[in-house]
């Protein structure tokens, strides 16, 4: 793993709890074992079912980028990218399926972190962020 993907995952491994406006949902965040991948299982209750989603983060040090896979239980996926030279601040943009999607993630301390998210929804803006604390 390079400098910046071991930093990333060095402060993200471990159990976190998240909000989002009235909804939370718990995030368990893990380096994958000899690969250059950080995997984080999202786990939320809705309406009374459980749904789980998952997303794989990696830095193309070659590149200077930061890629971000996520995947929905629905079967959903979106791929975004950015550059940043900063694992505590990192901003990207969705790449796939489209580019409406923008998501920046910021350390806010040890124990603490915010996801914003900027998307264009039904063609319609949406902005909202998410507070994940270390459990």
């Amino acid at each position: 793993m390079n400098a910046m993907l071991l930093a990333l995952a060095a402060y993200l491994t471990g159990h976190w709890s998240c909000v989002s406006g009235s909804q939370s949902y718990t995030t368990d965040w893990a380096a994958v074992t000899n690969t250059h991948w950080v995997r984080g299982i999202n786990t939320a209750v809705v309406n009374g079912a459980t749904s789980t989603s998952e997303d794989m983060e990696t830095y193309d040090d070659a590149r200077g980028v930061w890629r971000i896979v996520d995947m929905e239980s629905n079967g959903a996926m979106s791929v975004l990218e950015g550059q940043s030279s900063d694992p505590k601040h990192v901003s990207t943009q969705s790449t796939y399926p489209d580019a409406s999607q923008r998501v920046r993630y910021d350390v806010v301390s040890h124990d603490e972190y915010t996801l914003t998210f900027d998307f264009i929804i039904n063609g319609k803006p949406s902005h909202w962020v998410d507070d994940c604390k270390r459990e």
